[in-house]
């Protein structure tokens, strides 16, 4: 144990690039449109919802709820490995044109569509102060509440960073990563609870990024064991799912199995990736690569693409489907909100140029 935390807090000489950690994005992301493609299908998609207590809505949750942290981990690598030694200010003012201002402006196109589909009545000022409070909240869709997490996090990262790089911080990190085992994250609503969970991945981030090489090297050295730890995880969450059961007094048993099942997840698939060496020009490599270049703009823009394909696919059943059909519904709405966010992406990138990243952001 001693060694493996000495090897953690022992900085290494980074590699130029990362290039797995740009697989891990597209992974990451890609998760997150399957988990809110099989939400929008199960809850919006028929008459009656799908309950949480159904085989195919716990299996999508277990495999795929939380996979945000996997980005906050992402975040705080970035930070400490390409950041950390420039002036912060720059880095909030590249975080700011690159996920804030387009976070406002889908803030309020959603906004606006709300306003005009159910509060035709709420009037200039009620629409403004429903705005704003969707800014703050991340509330104009069910899926935007992630950002304000991050920022707040991005603007807490001074404070962090001197604390994971204090000789004597390596017990505070400890901390602080084990906190989200006790502050359970609060559903989509930014909160103390919810910063906190994500507070954990992002400080691991900040100190993995530090140390890429020994770090990586312990993921790939113990990526069959935190594979397991995985599985482990994910049996018990099922069981949670299908019994119908959660809270401990007032904390989500669920949500902190879920924050070690992606930690293990997270490491096991850096391990896993860290040792791939796919040739520059393969399709593989490329198609990773280009989905983590619009990482951004598709958690943006997939969640109110996928609910009208959602009602739609939806429809062609009355009532429930038996198993068979609703994973096969599922797949279908899955892979049509994919494609359908990549081509709104290009047809952005294409009528707006470099200024579509006001939009998909970067």
């Amino acid at each position: 144990m001693r060694e493996c935390m000495a090897q953690i807090f022992a900085v290494k000489m980074k590699p130029q690039r990362i290039e797995y950690l740009d697989y891990f994005r597209a992974i990451a992301i890609v998760q997150v449109v399957i988990l809110h493609a099989g939400r929008a299908l199960f809850n919006r998609g028929f008459d009656t919802p799908v309950p949480e207590t159904h085989p195919l809505f716990a299996l999508n949750d277990v495999l795929f709820h939380n996979i945000t942290l996997h980005f906050s981990l992402i975040s705080g690598i970035i930070y400490s490995y390409l950041f950390a030694k420039r002036d912060h200010f720059d880095f909030l003012k590249s975080r700011t044109l690159n996920v804030a201002l387009p976070y406002v402006i889908v803030t309020a196109a959603l906004t606006s569509l709300v306003v005009f589909r159910k509060f035709e009545n709420l009037g200039l000022s009620g629409s403004l102060g429903l705005f704003v409070d969707n800014v703050l909240a991340g509330d104009a869709w069910n899926h935007l509440w992630y950002v304000p997490t991050i920022l707040i996090l991005y603007a807490l990262t001074p404070t962090l960073m001197t604390v994971v790089t204090n000789p004597r911080g390596k017990y505070a990190v400890i901390i602080l990563a084990l906190l989200p085992l006790i502050f359970s994250r609060d559903g989509t609503v930014v909160s103390f609870g919810t910063v906190t969970h994500f507070l954990g991945g992002y400080v691991l981030g900040l100190v993995i990024g530090l140390n890429v090489l020994p770090v990586v090297a312990l993921a790939r050295r113990y990526m069959w064991t935190l594979a397991g730890v995985f599985a482990a995880s994910s049996l018990v969450l099922y069981w949670l799912y299908i019994s119908d059961y959660n809270f401990v007094g007032g904390i989500s048993l669920r949500e902190s199995i879920f924050y070690v099942q992606k930690l293990a997840s997270a490491g096991a698939l850096l391990g896993f990736l860290s040792q791939l060496k796919l040739p520059v020009t393969s399709r593989l490599n490329t198609s990773l690569k280009y989905v983590a270049s619009i990482s951004f703009g598709i958690y943006f823009l997939h969640a109110p693409i996928l609910r009208p394909i959602a009602r739609i696919v939806g429809g062609l059943s009355e009532g429930i489907p038996p198993g068979p059909t609703l994973l096969t519904f599922y797949f279908i709405v899955g892979f049509a909100g994919f494609v359908a966010t990549w081509a709104v992406i290009e047809v952005l990138k294409r009528i707006l140029g470099k200024k579509s990243q006001l939009v998909i952001g970067a």
